[in-house]
């Protein structure tokens, strides 16, 4: 059950799982099923879906890891490019001429690009959803290992692998404090026996894998996020509607996160503080006005630790994010009434609002400093 802080899975002897096998040395990466066709097999679909831009550094190695490491079967990749100008898209199709790439004219942001890619899939073929960064590369059975958690966790919305540094020699900065406010992970390691899976409070977006029935109840990324934060609200708004968070310790995926980010600054770390005070501001699991106390504290907590280490201009970022928060928060509201009521609404236009059609953009965007986090 994932009420509990621990959750077991079932035996790794489960016939149906161990059966599924992908052969490694195949480059069709989008599985048994032909284009058109409805699979109706014994396991369930997969459909897992990346966003691009810019990803011609890490995109090869990405798919290609998929297709080398996933032994599960059946699934597909998506891949939703976000207007990238180096060349990603012919990339793609130079080494993988199979897979199924969306372009897009310009960049609409993280979440709308997902949004667009689960509805295109779910769209043809019911399934699970597993969402990977470009900048990740999978590891052993990983797919086989989330699935199997997510059959024996029947309540759990998301399910997250352990998530690595790009080297895979220490655990992803984001991901290391997560699972360390995790008591009963922290007891289990001490102890030499690290379970199965474990119930976390918050998630990591980079790698996760979603379940059909918490999308069909809570819905997908809410497109008032460009850039950063979307992750942090979807993770709540799960709880929100009762579905658990589970860490499935034997799946495992690498995150080049830090090396993504190093030496980048100014616009995106405004960007950051704006998504941190509209999560907050949106946060279903706090009142409205403990929310807007806690938002007002955090950037003023941050805008003088920048004030006393001589960043100036990061604690004004700080204060103009702070205040485009607030006028924002009637549409804040609006959002997070709408995503705390949403119920049935995955195939809604709502979700990929400011995407015309499948290769245009109408939206509020700095399109170019939406880099994958």
């Amino acid at each position: 059950m994932v009420g509990a802080s621990r959750a077991r899975t079932t035996s790794h002897t489960t016939p149906c799982l161990d059966q599924a096998r992908f052969s490694v040395s195949t480059p069709d990466v989008n599985g048994p099923r032909r284009p058109g066709a409805k699979y109706d097999g014994p396991l369930p679909f997969v459909h897992i879906v990346i966003v691009t831009y810019q990803g011609a550094p890490w995109i090869l190695r990405c798919v290609r890891s998929i297709a080398r490491h996933t032994t599960y079967k059946p699934f597909d990749v998506l891949v939703v490019d976000n207007g990238s100008t180096d060349g990603t898209p012919a990339l793609l199709a130079s080494e993988f001429p199979a897979i199924d790439v969306v372009p897009l004219k310009r960049n609409v942001g993280f979440g709308r690009g997902n949004n667009l890619g689960i509805q295109t899939r779910l769209r043809e073929q019911a399934g699970y959803v597993v969402l990977l960064n470009q900048d990740t590369v999978v590891e052993g059975k990983w797919l086989s290992e989330l699935m199997r958690t997510a059959i024996a966790c029947p309540d759990a919305g998301a399910i997250m692998p352990v998530i690595l540094s790009y080297s895979g020699q220490e655990l992803d900065a984001n991901f290391g404090r997560l699972l360390g406010s995790c008591r009963a992970f922290i007891r289990d390691a001490v102890l030499g026996r690290v379970g199965d899976s474990y119930v976390v409070d918050k998630g990591v977006g980079a790698a996760v894998l979603l379940t059909p029935k918490m999308l069909d109840s809570v819905g997908l990324f809410d497109p008032i996020f460009f850039l950063y934060g979307e992750d942090t609200d979807l993770f709540r708004r799960m709880r929100h509607h009762g579905f658990g968070i589970v860490v499935s310790t034997r799946a495992r995926v690498r995150h080049g996160h830090t090396e993504v980010q190093e030496g980048r600054g100014g616009r995106k770390s405004t960007w950051r503080a704006h998504a941190v005070i509209v999560s907050e501001l949106k946060n279903p699991l706090s009142p409205v006005h403990r929310s807007v106390y806690r938002a007002i504290r955090w950037v003023a907590g941050e805008a003088g630790s920048c004030v006393v280490h001589g960043f100036l201009g990061s604690a004004v970022g700080y204060a103009i994010a702070l205040i485009w928060g607030l006028m924002m928060l009637p549409r804040i509201l609006v959002h997070r009434r709408r995503c705390m009521e949403s119920s049935g609404t995955v195939f809604s236009s709502w979700w990929v609002s400011g995407v015309s059609g499948r290769h245009g953009w109408v939206g509020c965007g700095d399109e170019h400093v939406a880099a994958q986090a």
